[in-house]
């Protein structure tokens, strides 16, 4: 399986609807619904492919591949709140990193059987000039509706935020 996240977003948008709107030209409320369902996707599509965390949110990671060091996904992170082996809390790791945490784990023996979920939460901060991208993204989902791809500029736009692991 290797790693597996599951996420619970508890930060607004880095998007507000107005900002979008007034970026899209649109001054009517009938495609309010439809413009915010764009400014998340806009904002997913770009913590994917940065591998980073937009909005403040609470992450579990998975992984049941045993190690010594888990380097977590999607930084800046704020704090680990739980890690379990096996299912059994433990407090027997270290946190390090400034805005991107590992677990770095004391295991003596090698165990057959393997699971280590961690609990940890993010900042959500959005990095300076990163908010236009993302309404050049709404823009190109808005005037593309029935077209999934994004333009290739956006995507290089959003590269220097990409988040190497």
């Amino acid at each position: 399986m290797s790693f597996q996240t599951k996420s619970v977003n508890s930060g607004t948008e880095p998007v507000t609807l107005a900002e979008a709107k007034a970026a899209l030209k649109v001054d009517y409320s009938t495609e309010d619904d439809y413009i915010t369902s764009l400014i998340t996707s806009a904002r997913a599509f770009a913590e994917r492919f940065c591998n980073r965390s937009l909005i403040a949110k609470t992450i579990t990671y998975f992984n049941d591949e045993q190690s010594t060091s888990y380097l977590l996904p999607y930084p800046e992170h704020s704090a680990i709140n739980t890690v379990k082996i096996n299912d059994v809390t433990t407090t027997d790791f270290t946190q390090t990193g400034l805005v991107q945490f590992s677990v770095n784990l004391d295991l003596v023996q090698t165990l057959s059987d393997f699971t280590i979920e961690v609990a940890y939460t993010t900042t959500g901060n959005l990095p300076d000039g990163m908010k236009p991208i993302l309404l050049k993204i709404i823009a190109d989902m808005y005037e593309n509706r029935n077209n999934q791809e994004l333009s290739p500029t956006a995507m290089a736009q959003l590269l220097p935020y990409k988040v190497y692991r």
